[in-house]
C-alpha cells in the first residue's frame, strides 16, 4: 500500500519543496524591488525637475532596459559563455570563481540592504548621510557601507567552507538583483528574450549531450572549482590549517536543498529558470 504512494512523498520531498517555494519568494520579492526602485526614480526625476536641475525624465532611471538586439544576443552569448566554461573550466577555474565571488558581493549587498536600512533607522532617524569612498566608487550611505561589509564577510565564508546555504544566498542574491535592475520595455523584446531563452534551454539540456557526448548545462552546473584561498595561501606561503583545508567551490550558478528523506541528495534550480520567469 505504502508503495502506492511513494509519488506522492517523492514528490512532496522537502528538497522540492523548498525549491518551489523559495523561487516563488524570490520573484515576488525581485519584483517588489523592481517596482519600489521605480518610484524612487519617478521621486527623484520630479524633485530635480522642481529644482529645474534636470528635464530628462530617464535621467535618474535605476533600471536597465533590454532593447531587442540585446535580447537577441543574450542567448547567444550565454551558449558561448557555457562553452567557454565547458571546454576551459579547468584552465580558467580560477578566473570564474574570482569573478563569481566578486558578482555575488555586490548582488547579496543589494539583497541586505533594505535589511540593513531598517536595522539602522533607528539610529538615523530615517535620514542617511552619504560618504564618499573615493573618487572612482562615488558616495555611500551607512546602510550601503554596512550591507556590502556583510556580503562581503558571507563571500569570505563560503570560500573558507563551501557551504551549499551559503552558495544559495549568493544565488538569491543575483536573482534579486537581475529581477530588480533589468527591465523587459515591450511584448516585442519579451518575445524574442524568451523565445531565445527557451531554444537555449531546450537544446543545452537535451540537446547537447548529442554532440559533446555529455549533458553540457548539468556537467557545467555540478562542476566545483578550486578554492582561491589555497591559491593565494601559497602564494603568500600562509600555513593555516583552515585555509589549507579549505574545500572546491560550487559556484552559485544554482540553488541547491538537500533532501531530509535521502541522505546525500539535492533538488537543483538553475538562477536562469527563477529570472526568465519574472523578468
Amino acid at each position: 500500500m505504502a508503495s502506492d504512494f511513494d509519488w506522492v512523498y517523492t514528490l512532496m520531498d522537502s528538497s522540492r519543496v523548498s525549491t518551489f517555494l523559495i523561487s516563488i519568494l524570490l520573484i515576488v520579492y525581485g519584483s517588489f524591488r523592481s517596482l519600489n526602485l521605480e518610484q524612487q526614480s519617478a521621486s527623484s526625476t520630479e524633485a530635480d525637475k522642481k529644482n529645474e536641475k534636470s528635464a530628462d525624465s530617464s535621467a535618474g532611471s535605476s533600471h536597465t532596459d533590454v532593447d531587442a538586439f540585446q535580447a537577441m544576443c543574450l542567448p547567444v552569448g550565454a551558449s558561448i559563455s557555457l562553452l567557454v566554461m565547458f571546454f576551459f573550466f579547468d584552465s580558467m577555474q580560477a578566473i570564474f570563481a574570482g569573478c563569481t565571488a566578486i558578482i555575488a558581493s555586490i548582488a547579496l549587498a543589494f539583497l541586505l540592504l533594505p535589511m540593513c536600512q531598517y536595522f539602522m533607522r533607528p539610529c538615523t532617524n530615517g535620514a542617511y548621510n552619504s560618504y564618499p569612498i573615493s573618487r572612482f566608487c562615488g558616495r555611500f550611505s551607512a546602510p550601503e557601507l554596512v550591507s556590502f561589509g556583510l556580503s562581503v564577510t558571507i563571500v569570505f565564508i563560503w570560500t573558507l567552507t563551501g557551504h551549499w546555504l551559503l552558495m544559495d544566498a549568493l544565488g538569491m542574491g543575483l536573482c534579486v538583483a537581475f529581477i530588480a535592475l533589468v527591465r523587459l520595455p515591450s511584448l516585442k523584446v519579451s518575445t524574442l528574450l524568451l523565445t531565445g531563452l527557451l531554444l537555449y534551454d531546450v537544446f543545452w539540456v537535451f540537446f547537447s549531450s548529442y554532440i559533446f557526448n555529455s549533458n553540457v548545462m548539468v556537467r557545467v552546473a555540478t562542476r566545483t572549482a578550486n578554492n582561491p584561498m589555497r591559491a593565494l595561501a601559497r602564494q603568500f606561503n600562509i600555513d593555516n590549517n583552515a585555509i589549507n583545508e579549505a574545500p572546491k567551490l560550487s559556484l552559485p550558478g544554482k540553488l541547491v536543498f538537500p533532501s531530509m528523506k535521502t541522505s546525500g541528495q539535492y533538488s537543483m534550480l538553475g538562477l536562469g529558470d527563477i529570472v526568465s520567469t519574472s523578468i
